[in-house]
């Protein structure tokens, strides 16, 4: 069949291989180094594809939203059984009723790594996670290592039984030897694993031995999750908080873990916060992705560039970490991804963005797309930016307060408060009149209105 198919014009047998399911993808490719080479270079672009190996004789494929599953073994039953030429190796195979191919070989897991490089090949796919259990030893995984630069999640097992247990030693060469940008470590061990020095984007801990907060003070991760066993005091969180601020764990931006005795005094004890109503969004290990932090405890003074604060809901202690001048990180993107992330903003967002740098208000003016509702009122002490039926109120009052945030309004530096639940602004001026004028200014400006309303006019 596969001959006459392809005797066929270019343009047909292509359609011809494009409307084939990876299953009959896969076998025709068996059939001649010719035909897998017309396959390879003629199928479509598989979006969304990747290997999951599972221990060292289970791999699935997943393409198109559906999976092709193997599993190796060296036990050949006694039963007729077809044969497929994998690496020109004549190898048995046979398919069940779920379409799982069951192949035979020598060594099983030799016959994981061929058929890892024959589909990878065919499919252009990589191994994006391997599940790692207390028998499969590091072969697969440093082959895996080297064959590709990147491994995207390495999940050392246990299944919930204390029975497959990894010794200590073997769980601690496994993590030393991963190169995962993320590890999940859901395994049991024969004694408790001792704190280790770790780089990977990801780290989580679900069962095993306990950790103590030498353990997270060891790592250099950008998000850590501990699951609900591991729980801290707040003496411990007291004692991590300023280890960050002293300079430790630069690269975290997102902690998550239980604590079973949240006390406040303990928890604050010699570091200085204030209450923050805003949101802030923190990076994640995940590409694009970020996690909305709001309503928090404010760590004053930056380290390395960087603020953080800190939450509890609910038995879990969230800390999270983000630049102090967002704008600077911002304008440090692409091109056009800043200017989505403006775009993706509210007037509000837009607006305070603006207030943080000289630099922020004309990259925020420039990029933005305009908005025909925006309107502007003012009296006095107060000014009004309303853009369809939401409303930004700000008033400029003459108290001044030193716990507030700094900005700087047209080269005039003043203090101001942000109401999240009321989206109300509070800047504070010597008089607040003149508050008003340069908020008008800053805003016409900004976004191209002019004031709709007057209250009371200023005299221009």
């Amino acid at each position: 069949m596969p001959f006459q198919l392809f005797s066929l014009p270019q343009s047909a047998y292509t359609k011809i291989i494009n409307s084939m399911s990876p299953y009959e993808q896969f076998f025709t490719s068996l059939c001649s180094q010719n035909v897998y080479s017309i396959i390879k270079s003629h199928r479509y672009k598989v979006k969304l594809s990747k290997i999951y190996t599972r221990g060292n004789f289970e791999i699935e494929v997943w393409l198109y939203g559906k999976y092709l599953k193997f599993r190796q073994s060296a036990e050949i039953p006694n039963r007729k059984l077809r044969r497929m030429a994998i690496d020109r190796n004549s190898i048995r195979y046979e398919l069940d009723e779920d379409n799982v191919f069951t192949t035979y070989w020598t060594d099983p897991i030799v016959g994981t790594m061929k058929l890892i490089e024959y589909v990878g090949n065919l499919f252009n796919v990589t191994v994006e996670q391997m599940d790692i259990y207390c028998n499969s030893g590091e072969r697969l995984m440093l082959w895996v290592q080297r064959r590709q630069p990147r491994l995207e999640k390495a999940k050392f097992l246990s299944h919930k039984c204390r029975n497959n247990r990894f010794t200590l030693e073997t769980l601690t060469n496994l993590i030393a030897t991963c190169k995962a940008e993320s590890i999940v470590l859901d395994a049991y061990t024969s004694k408790s694993l001792q704190p280790f020095n770790k780089k990977c984007n990801f780290l989580e801990f679900s069962i095993g031995s306990r950790l103590t907060i030498e353990h997270l003070m060891a790592l250099d991760c950008v998000e850590i999750l501990a699951a609900e066993k591991h729980n801290f005091t707040s003496k411990e969180m007291n004692r991590f908080f300023k280890h960050w601020i002293s300079g430790g764990s630069p690269r975290l931006t997102l902690l998550k873990v239980h604590m079973n005795d949240f006390n406040e005094p303990k928890v604050l004890d010699g570091i200085n916060v204030k209450w923050n109503e805003n949101t802030v969004h923190i990076r994640t290990h995940q590409k694009n992705s970020t996690y909305p932090f709001e309503e928090f405890f404010e760590i004053q003074g930056a380290t390395n560039g960087m603020t953080a604060g800190f939450k509890f809901l609910r038995g879990t202690l969230y800390f999270g970490v983000w630049p102090c001048f967002v704008p600077l990180s911002l304008f440090r993107l692409p091109h056009l991804a800043f200017m989505e992330i403006i775009n993706a903003m509210n007037t509000t967002d837009q607006f305070l963005t603006s207030l943080c740098s000289r630099r922020a208000f004309s990259a925020i003016k420039s990029f933005r797309r305009g908005s025909n509702d925006l309107t502007m009122k003012a009296r006095d002490g107060t000014l009004v930016i309303a853009d369809g039926g939401v409303e930004l109120i700000s008033h400029q009052i003459a108290t001044e307060s030193h716990e507030m945030d700094k900005i700087t309004v047209n080269g005039h530096p003043t203090t101001y408060s942000y109401i999240k639940k009321k989206t109300t602004i509070n800047t504070f001026w010597e008089e607040p009149v003149i508050g008003t004028k340069e908020l008008i200014k800053h805003v016409s400006s900004l976004f191209g209105t002019r004031v709709s309303d007057r209250r009371e006019r200023f005299g221009y």
